[in-house]
């Protein structure tokens, strides 16, 4: 499994740090408070004025998808969720229902999307593997040329399926499974979930 040192040395060290980590807070995001995704996801893209298009399965509050829409300020950003309860729209930010145990349910968005591919792409759903392993391999196809596609909150018990995941992508993507605990100690997560690790995928051609 990968450091955050490994990956900065594939993707360069983070830019705007602090400008993430205080707008997932002002949104109501937990990827800076209970995790320290800002500390990925601020690595990604150098020139954020070049990612057009987003998509996020799992909606909740809305947090995060209002996070894109201030960090990336020309995407439009499509939200997926099981609970319609959780839908919104406003400028720049649509939501569709999903099923993450169904794969027709994908088929269905793609279909309702007219076949729309994606330059980030974060599953931050329902975070069981087999559900979440479903939605990888529904949602990688969609992911554009240089786009990422950040998987959050895989636990520690189940590193040995997504490091296979990792291992044995096509050549056309590059990937990490990467411990996000080098500013918090995992074995002893005071939620008891043990869930800060991502994958990391970049597709190359």
């Amino acid at each position: 499994m990968a450091t955050l040192k490994d990956f900065y040395e594939y993707a360069g060290e983070p830019t705007d740090l602090d400008k993430f980590e205080s707008i997932f807070n002002e949104t109501g995001s937990d990827k800076s408070t209970r995790h320290n995704y800002h500390d990925i996801y601020a690595a990604l893209f150098k020139d954020r004025s070049l990612v057009q298009d987003i998509l996020e399965i799992g909606i909740y509050h809305g947090g995060s998808l209002r996070s894109w829409k201030h960090l990336f300020a020309k995407a439009n950003i499509l939200g997926l969720d099981y609970e319609t309860s959780f839908f919104f729209e406003e400028d720049r930010i649509k939501s569709l229902y999903v099923d993450q145990r169904d794969i027709k349910s994908f088929y269905n968005v793609y279909s309702q999307t007219d076949g729309q591919v994606y330059d980030f792409i974060v599953d931050d759903g329902c975070h069981n593997p087999d559900e979440t392993l479903l939605t990888f391999n529904a949602v990688l196809p969609w992911l554009s040329i240089n786009g990422w596609f950040i998987v959050e909150d895989i636990r520690l018990v189940d590193e040995n399926l997504w490091q296979s995941v990792v291992n044995t992508l096509p050549s056309n993507y590059k990937a990490f499974l990467i411990n996000m605990n080098d500013m918090r100690d995992m074995e002893n997560d005071p939620h008891g979930l043990k869930d800060n690790i991502v994958v990391a995928v970049k597709r190359i051609s």
